[in-house]
């Protein structure tokens, strides 16, 4: 699992499953940190995809509470939290698939709502992608594609063209 191949979004959503572990005061972080960090704003998207899908979000998050209380603690000082085994394989397997699916998609300024798709000529060839990630250095007129590697970004470049935005999310 390489992590510089991870989007800002991802690697937030690392972050703060980190952060909950470190407060909670476990050892590693599970799979259960990650989905805690993930349905803990109900604005951002795997909250709203729940509730659409008719979930309750809190129920869903004091279940994961509940289940998260129940993991065992380490005592002592702030100590380094660890990747558990099963998380990694989580993030490989995601990475995989999302390979498999030809993934592809952009990040855009706040302006651009997550699922806003937009045409970028010549990336995913000419399909429409979706907004799905932020970056503090995209702001205005500026958008990131995802690669792969480093090496296909290498290969893209810096390009300055006339992106099409095809339908705003609402």
């Amino acid at each position: 699992m390489d992590t510089n191949r991870f989007t800002e979004t991802a690697l937030q959503l690392l972050a703060s499953a980190q952060q909950i572990a470190q407060t909670r005061r476990h050892a590693s972080v599970t799979p259960l940190h990650l989905a805690r960090a993930l349905l803990a704003d109900a604005e951002q998207p795997p909250a709203r995809v729940l509730q659409r899908a008719g979930g309750d979000l809190a129920q869903a998050q004091a279940a994961l509470d509940a289940a998260l209380g129940r993991e065992p603690t380490v005592s002592g000082g702030a100590g380094e939290v660890y990747l558990a085994p099963q998380t990694g394989s989580a993030l490989e397997a995601a990475e995989g698939l999302a390979k498999a699916w030809g993934d592809a998609f952009v990040a855009a300024d706040k302006r651009y709502s997550f699922g806003t798709e937009m045409i970028v000529p010549g990336y995913n060839h000419s399909r429409t992608v979706k907004v799905l990630d932020r970056g503090g250095a995209i702001q205005g007129n500026r958008v990131d594609v995802f690669f792969h590697s480093h090496q296909e970004a290498l290969e893209w470049g810096v390009k300055h063209l006339d992106v099409k935005v095809h339908s705003k999310s609402g």
